[in-house]
């Protein structure tokens, strides 16, 4: 009995809506209803691709310039990627190394063009920290 509801409620649409909004981070809140697709990085049977991992230090250089910090990418924990359209979005949850310590971060770029390497990151921050620091189109 308890099986049963329990899956109705995984194959609704609105309730696995709920169940993926109450256990994401609070950067990758939820799914988009336009479409896309969060896939968690931190497992070595399923690396994260070459793309993302430039796309999050692309995200990470702007943080480095205005607030004159030297944080290196250490990995891309996960991310959310857009299917909506050919230009794709990218939100990115990674760690970075500084000086001191392990900090986790968050940074979303888009895709401005298909098939170029045109972008714009709208959010680099810290986890956590709700200050966006690049917010350029």
């Amino acid at each position: 009995m308890v099986a049963g509801a329990e899956e109705r409620e995984k194959s609704n649409p609105r309730k696995r809506y709920r169940i993926v909004n109450r256990s994401a981070s609070s950067f990758i809140k939820r799914v988009p209803h336009f479409g896309g697709n969060e896939t968690i990085c931190n497992d070595e049977s399923s690396p994260c691709p070459a793309l993302v991992i430039l796309y999050a230090r692309l995200g990470l250089h702007p943080y480095n310039l205005l607030q004159e910090k030297n944080l290196e990418l250490s990995s891309v924990k996960k991310y959310n990627q857009s299917t909506h359209s050919a230009a794709c979005s990218y939100h990115i949850t990674l760690d970075t190394i500084g000086l001191t310590a392990l900090q986790h971060f968050e940074t979303s770029v888009y895709e401005i063009s298909s098939g170029k390497l045109a972008l714009s990151c709208r959010i680099a921050r810290p986890l956590g920290d709700y200050e966006t620091i690049c917010g350029g189109a």
